[in-house]
């Protein structure tokens, strides 16, 4: 039997581009995905909760090889019909809390939009650290209502509600409550802000400190 999380994210794979751009905003997914794109040297990546691969895409342009996991199969087959083509990307199903991921494997973790969504976002961080080679790069981001007004805020909750059947958020994270949780996982903050267009997206870059 599939948890909750599965089930949730399975049932809105054929929907979630669509919907996710009407809830935050075309232009402001645009922004971010230009910003990842500027990203380099990433080398091997594994992306947390690559959902449709609308952010693998970004990723996959100055990486050696990204490897894209997702707790959703529906999100995975998703993802791989969104970037046939791509030769650079291999889908696999995985809990990004506990993956089967060897330590010290990876040059890059790259997670978007999902920390705010587990019950235990403090899990899949020290599971990015144990996967990450020392000196290895975190790059999180994730969508936040900080600059919006209280009206602003409201409408973008109500059609988060409409869109999903439900608030996907299990957490509202402040750009300080990040910074201490990536810390306590034992990364390094190199950068932290905020980025996007009307809706923002806190954006962190970390790494893990060479032995």
């Amino acid at each position: 039997m599939r948890d909750k999380n599965e089930q949730f994210w399975g049932d809105h794979a054929a929907i979630y581009d669509t919907e996710i751009d009407r809830v935050i905003g075309r232009g402001s997914r645009e922004a971010i995905y230009d910003r990842l794109r500027g990203l380099r040297g990433l080398g091997n990546v594994v992306e947390f909760g690559c959902g449709p691969g609308y952010f693998t895409r970004a990723i996959a342009k100055n990486a050696t090889f990204v490897t894209a996991v997702d707790i959703s199969q529906e999100m995975l087959d998703r993802a791989n019909a969104n970037l046939a083509g791509v030769e650079n990307v291999a889908f696999k199903k995985e809990n990004v809390e506990r993956t089967t991921f060897p330590p010290d494997t990876f040059d890059t973790v790259f997670t978007a939009n999902v920390v705010q969504v587990l019950e235990h976002p403090e899990r899949a961080l020290r599971e990015a650290y144990r996967v990450l080679k020392p000196g290895g790069r975190l790059i999180l981001l994730y969508y936040t209502f900080q600059d919006l007004g209280l009206f602003d805020r409201f409408k973008m909750l109500v059609r988060f509600m409409s869109r999903f059947h439900g608030m996907p958020f299990r957490h509202m994270i402040s750009e300080e409550e990040i910074r201490m949780m990536v810390q306590d996982a034992g990364f390094k903050v190199d950068e932290l802000k905020l980025i996007g267009a009307k809706v923002k997206a806190v954006f962190v870059l970390a790494h893990k400190p060479a032995r």
